[in-house]
């Protein structure tokens, strides 16, 4: 299942097995259109359904061959998979899941990509030939998967089978995978909750910033004027020593550093990372004029 507002937007049922002469009217629900695999030519039947509201539209992949639904919305695109066990003739399953990978490379993966679904790959198995091609895929591809323990659990036997089929691969983080028990099927149901970007439309305000312009200053001209500038003092005043490096810096300031005007957009903007350097050099200047000159005093 698929959130992106307040309301379900979109949900997947695998295992479907929806055949070609099958009548969808009974399937319809109010405010959701139906999308199905492309696999009906191929195998007679697709085996993964997916409900989604009207504005989410289904993104083709060219795939006939394997139950994928690709859907899309702004910057964001939704896979639904269902990797069945069922292979075609002259096939392996290994041959099967390189194709389903290969189908995969088709999505844009500009945008923000999650690919959510039954993929039949235990990953609570230690060795698993399957599951370290998806893991190098999801490497290749910046794809991180995201899994949240047990998603099937049934009694075989008298004994409590589980494993981790269903997961969620995705190249961002701005979501949030839950799961819930589903008492008509021993998966559990996966739901999704993505978060738009709000884009901040700023309206560009003139405010206009004074400050000093360090580009072409010299650290010890400046150090060799402000020297100059500054007399010799022979007192133990804090104030007064305070007042005397501030105006000589001032007046260093204005003689050897040119002012110039920047626009922002606005007030929080003036503060700057190249403004906040200059400031902390001159702090740090300050600070080393003082020690030297009090070590003189004293």
């Amino acid at each position: 299942m698929l959130k992106c507002s307040n309301d379900l937007d979109v949900f997947f049922i695998a295992e479907a097995e929806i055949r070609f002469e099958f009548d969808l009217s009974c399937l319809y629900i109010d405010g959701y259109d139906i999308a199905l695999s492309n696999t009906i030519d191929s195998r007679k039947k697709s085996r993964l359904i997916c409900f989604k509201k009207a504005n989410i539209e289904v993104i083709e992949i060219e795939n006939e061959l394997d139950d994928i639904i690709c859907l899309g919305s702004g910057d964001i695109t939704v896979i639904g998979l269902y990797r069945g066990f069922k292979c075609f003739e002259n096939e392996t399953v290994g041959s099967n899941f390189a194709r389903i990978l290969k189908t995969l490379d088709r999505v844009d993966f500009k945008k923000r990509v999650y690919i959510i679904g039954d993929f039949n790959i235990d990953m609570m198995k230690l060795l698993s030939p399957l599951k370290d091609d998806l893991l190098e895929w999801c490497d290749s591809h910046d794809m991180k998967l995201s899994e949240i323990g047990v998603t099937r659990a049934r009694w075989v036997a008298g004994n409590l089978q589980e494993s981790c089929l269903d997961y969620l691969l995705s190249n961002d983080d701005k979501f949030k995978l839950e799961k819930e028990m589903n008492v008509l099927s021993d998966h559990y149901i996966l739901k999704l909750s993505c978060f738009q970007y709000n884009k901040v439309i700023r309206e560009k305000i003139k405010v206009e910033v004074s400050n000093w312009n360090f580009d072409k200053v010299k650290a010890n001209a400046f150090l060799s004027e402000y020297l100059e500038t500054v007399p010799i003092m022979s007192t133990a005043d804090v104030e007064l020593i305070d007042y005397w490096i501030r105006a000589g810096l001032l007046k260093t300031l204005k003689e050897m550093v040119k002012v110039r005007t920047i626009t922002c957009r606005n007030s929080n903007e003036v503060v700057t990372v190249k403004i906040v350097k200059l400031r902390n050099w001159k702090n740090k200047l300050q600070k080393n004029i003082a020690r030297k000159r009090l070590l003189k005093i004293g």
